[in-house]
């Protein structure tokens, strides 16, 4: 939401579109997002966002 800027209900929706897009159980895509957060978002330095 933070990196976004973006409301739990249009957070909630891209976290569903992305689950569906991958073939992902949603449950699976948010952990593994919780889990890596640090990872996914870099130090900022020459690393596009990846999501």
């Amino acid at each position: 939401m933070a990196r976004r800027g973006l409301d739990a209900e249009e957070a909630f929706d891209l976290l569903r579109r992305t689950s569906q897009q991958l073939n992902v159980k949603l449950v699976h895509l948010a952990g593994t997002l919780a889990a890596r957060h640090v990872e996914l978002d870099g130090d900022g330095v020459g690393e596009p966002d990846p999501v």
